[in-house]
């Protein structure tokens, strides 16, 4: 039987070459990057796979987005996203120990 679809996430060359080769669907989460990296992203992606001769696999984008009227909700949402993301970073650079998902 075939297998499901296999995804990794890929963020590096190294990583973007792997899943090339294997033919395996990519996920991007640029977050709160500028959408000008994603795209350089995605060059990157399309060249590696063109170097190497293969189609490329699939591609996924995650992207937060938040729609509201309220300034003040609005304040809220990016407190709580910068505080997710300031603990997340620290998770991933294993450069602070973390209490409840958040920098201690």
């Amino acid at each position: 039987q075939p297998c499901p679809p296999t995804w990794i996430a890929a963020r590096t060359p190294d990583s973007m070459r792997f899943a090339a080769e294997y033919g395996l669907g990519v996920m991007m989460t640029p977050q709160r990057e500028p959408i000008t990296r994603l795209q350089g992203q995605v060059r990157l992606f399309t060249a590696i796979c063109e170097d190497l001769g293969v189609p490329r696999p699939p591609l996924r984008v995650q992207r937060e987005l938040l729609v509201t009227t309220s300034k003040a909700e609005a304040l809220r949402a990016a407190e709580y996203v910068w505080k997710n993301h300031v603990a997340q970073w620290h998770l991933h650079q294993d450069s602070a120990p973390t209490v409840n998902a958040e920098p201690a």
